[in-house]
């Protein structure tokens, strides 16, 4: 579908970035379809505060990875030029990842190598 319409991961409904295929795949879960949305979504075309809601809900899931990336999109300014909103948001960021610590080096999903090994 997107070959044919490749602005199809940007149309969401009412402008609700909740109701947009990146969104849904990140709060379902879903890394292989996380990647490949992140991939033809482009990120940088999304609302700021879009692309806030996108980090909350990956750190929330778990989709580390994926937070970062975005957060790399926001083009956070150096410390001295930062405005009271980027700062509160990277403390909020940091304040959801530390009420996670078992989760952040977690044994309890094997690692892609361990899940090959183990398929031999």
């Amino acid at each position: 579908m997107v070959k044919k319409n490749n602005n199809l991961p940007s149309i969401f409904p009412n402008d609700d970035i909740k109701l947009s295929p990146l969104y849904a795949a990140i709060m379902a879960g879903s890394r292989d379809m996380v990647r490949y949305l992140y991939s033809v979504t482009p990120i940088e075309d999304l609302a700021y505060v879009d692309r806030k809601a996108l980090v909350i809900a990956a750190i929330h899931c778990d989709l580390y990875d994926t937070a970062l990336k975005i957060l790399n999109t926001l083009k956070l300014v150096p410390e001295e030029k930062k405005t009271p909103e980027e700062e509160q948001f990277l403390w909020f960021s940091l304040e959801m990842l530390a009420r996670k610590p078992s989760k952040i080096g977690s044994k309890s999903q094997p690692s892609v190598w361990e899940r090959w090994l183990n398929s031999c």
